[in-house]
């Protein structure tokens, strides 16, 4: 049986494995990475010959008259922008039998400045349980001598986090949280003796509310936005397993106004309304709609859209790092879209003045995704 030393890199810690015998002598710079000035060492043996695994931006040492094997960086994509105009313009589609006066997008921005915020910390012991270094209830003078303070309003608002031994535990009636009053953390279980409690009470909260307000594309004007979809009132769908037109169709609506954000900041999609109803909407029934630059009419992505549902499932919205002039979208959130949107004559306001000269194929099942502009279809 064939037996193999593991030799390990000291500079770049790769691992390769050699055939042991008595005749040859074994390496000791190393042969793995090429230029690399390490030595190598022997961390075990195998009978089982394995593959030196790639690194990213490493090329490997290879012998006199073969190829060398390199493995490109992985550049991470960037985020898309969600702007179908030059001036930042967003587009949101509605899937409804008729549109609605409007639409309001409702989102949390992260605070990126400091917060100020008390902090306090408890030590369980094996005291009587009620007791505010016992190991249900925390309350009174922390390890420090700190008094533990907060009021009903700052329950209310959300501002008190508690770790146990580094773990965040939430509020709530479960047998594995708290229930939190003034001044007092009573946990539904009992706490090991030991236990560190890091009680963190914030000054505000951690986020901000922000609204978007949307205008439906029921006139052409510079206050609807005269980007990529300034000029289309609706697209449709067809149904894939009918082959027919859906019965509702797609209304668009348009938000002129994103400066109000904070710049470099995370968002996240709290809801969306239509029209004076504050009830949200399903989710599933709103698309953020996409173009590229210089969002002219034949840059419409009509196989393309960026789902509300992933942008509320975590903060991948962000803001510009200058001036508020764009929001991008993280690359999850982006679907593709097979039978792609349909544009019909009675969906224009306006009529579709081509100013560019441009020439689709006729497949439209081959799209790809290159940084942070859609190439589609090839």
């Amino acid at each position: 049986m064939a037996i193999y030393q593991v030799f390990q890199c000291s500079v770049c810690r790769r691992i390769k494995n050699v055939l042991q015998d008595n005749i040859h002598a074994v390496p000791t710079q190393c042969t793995i990475t090429k230029g690399c000035s390490g030595s190598l060492y022997v961390v075990g043996d195998t009978t089982m010959l394995q593959t030196t695994p790639p690194v990213a931006g490493l090329t490997n040492w290879y012998p006199r008259g073969q190829k060398p094997v390199v493995t490109p960086a992985v550049v991470p994509v960037p985020p898309l922008s969600l702007s179908t105009s030059t001036g930042g313009d967003l587009t949101l589609a509605v899937y409804a039998p008729a549109p609605a006066s409007g639409a309001t997008v409702n989102l949390q921005q992260l605070i990126t400045e400091n917060i100020a915020y008390a902090d306090y910390l408890f030590t369980v012991t094996s005291l009587t349980p009620k007791n505010h270094y016992g190991n249900t209830v925390i309350s009174g003078r922390d390890s420090n001598g700190r008094n533990l303070l907060f009021s009903t309003e700052t329950i209310a608002a959300g501002l008190v986090f508690v770790l146990v031994n580094g773990v965040q535990v939430l509020p709530g009636a479960s047998a594995n949280q708290y229930v939190l009053t003034a001044n007092t953390i009573t946990f539904n279980y009992g706490l090991a003796a030991g236990a560190v409690v890091n009680v963190s009470v914030y000054s505000q909260p951690t986020t901000i509310p922000r609204t978007l307000t949307f205008v439906p594309n029921t006139s052409f004007s510079p206050s609807v936005g005269p980007g990529s979809w300034g000029n289309v009132q609706f697209i449709e769908e067809y149904d894939d397993s009918t082959g027919a037109l859906k019965p509702n169709k797609w209304w668009l609506y348009t938000c002129t106004n994103i400066a109000e954000f904070a710049t470099a900041s995370d968002l996240l999609l709290v809801s969306i309304t239509l029209g004076a109803s504050p009830t949200p909407i399903d989710l599933t029934t709103a698309r953020f709609l996409l173009s590229s630059q210089p969002h002219e009419n034949v840059d419409r992505y009509l196989n393309f859209y960026v789902d509300p549902v992933v942008l509320s499932e975590g903060y991948a919205l962000s803001s510009a790092t200058a001036s508020i002039t764009e929001i991008y979208a993280a690359d999850t959130a982006v679907v593709e879209l097979y039978p792609p949107f349909q544009l019909i004559s009675s969906s224009f306001i306006t009529a579709d003045v081509i100013t560019q000269v441009a020439t689709v194929p006729t497949d439209p099942t081959l799209t790809r995704l290159a940084g942070t502009k859609i190439i589609g279809p090839v």
